[in-house]
């Protein structure tokens, strides 16, 4: 199995970043790719969290 995940990152303004989160996979299982569907929305939520953190211990918030 193999497994590849894109982080896109893009400004919009002073405020506000769009975030792009695709993930994709190969040779897999279909009871698999559903377990992936509802694990991602966690490790999505967790990566968020720690961007978040990193970013405002950056600006000094």
């Amino acid at each position: 199995m193999e497994i590849t995940a894109f982080y896109e990152l893009n400004k919009i303004n002073n405020k506000k970043t769009s975030f792009t989160y695709t993930v994709t996979s190969r040779r897999i299982k279909w009871f698999l790719k559903l377990l992936l569907v509802f694990a991602t929305d966690k490790v999505v939520v967790e990566f968020l969290e720690r961007v978040k953190k990193v970013a405002e211990a950056e600006t000094g918030r």
